[in-house]
């Protein structure tokens, strides 16, 4: 374990992009990183590679989140002004999910479960809303709810199909267990923003925000 620890490392990788990357994941093949301009970057044997720099559509609008299906074979990601896409990593394909219901604000996060076309998938914007779809994103199955008192959510994550987290800038967490309704189970006696979240069951959140605070909830 010293060892190990010892021979650890942190290393700078080089890409083919300057500009900011805001999120990273591992689907079934390699990693995968999104960022500004609409950025997509694959992390291959000969490095990083470009699969898009327009996004979703083309016109260049900021990649803010992204996450895998169970299986890892599709990448989702989501960001600025509606935009939703769902990446086929074996073929290649970008299918556009974007603006469900004409919403065209900015995703700051994406969660999604279940199987590569037929996921849940759940976007959280910067107005307080939680949009989501039980049928892979496709046209005419979304639907939305208003979750706090209006507040931004920076982050969301799921560890079940219908069950997970999501946290606002108002230093608020909230849990769902049918992915459409939502009920606040804190932070108490903070005043601290709140950035991150990883939600591994009902009884074990990770929370992370502003002056080098960490939060746990067990449930309890």
């Amino acid at each position: 374990m010293g060892r190990a620890a010892a021979e650890a490392e942190w290393r700078t990788e080089e890409t083919p992009t300057d500009g900011s990357l805001h999120d990273v994941t591992y689907a079934s093949d390699n990693a995968y990183a999104v960022g500004q301009d609409g950025v997509v970057l694959e992390r291959t044997e000969q490095g990083w590679r470009k699969v898009t720099d327009g996004g979703v559509t083309g016109d260049g609008r900021e990649l803010l989140g992204a996450d895998v299906t169970d299986d890892g074979e599709r990448l989702w990601f989501a960001g600025a002004s509606g935009a939703i896409g769902e990446y086929d990593v074996t073929t290649g394909n970008i299918n556009d999910r974007g603006e469900p219901e004409d919403n065209t604000g900015n995703f700051n996060d994406i969660a999604v479960t279940g199987e590569s076309g037929e996921a849940n998938v759940y976007v959280a914007d910067d107005s307080g809303s939680i949009s989501y779809s039980f049928n892979n994103g496709r046209s005419g199955t979304w639907d939305s709810v208003g979750v706090g008192q209006g507040d931004g959510f920076p982050a969301i994550d799921f560890y079940d199909e219908r069950s997970g987290h999501v946290l606002n800038t108002n230093a608020s967490v909230f849990e769902t267990d049918d992915g459409t309704t939502y009920e606040r189970i804190g932070i108490p006696d903070t005043d601290n923003s709140l950035y991150g979240i990883d939600s591994d069951g009902s009884d074990d959140v990770w929370a992370v925000g502003g002056g080098g605070s960490v939060w746990r909830y067990n449930g309890a």
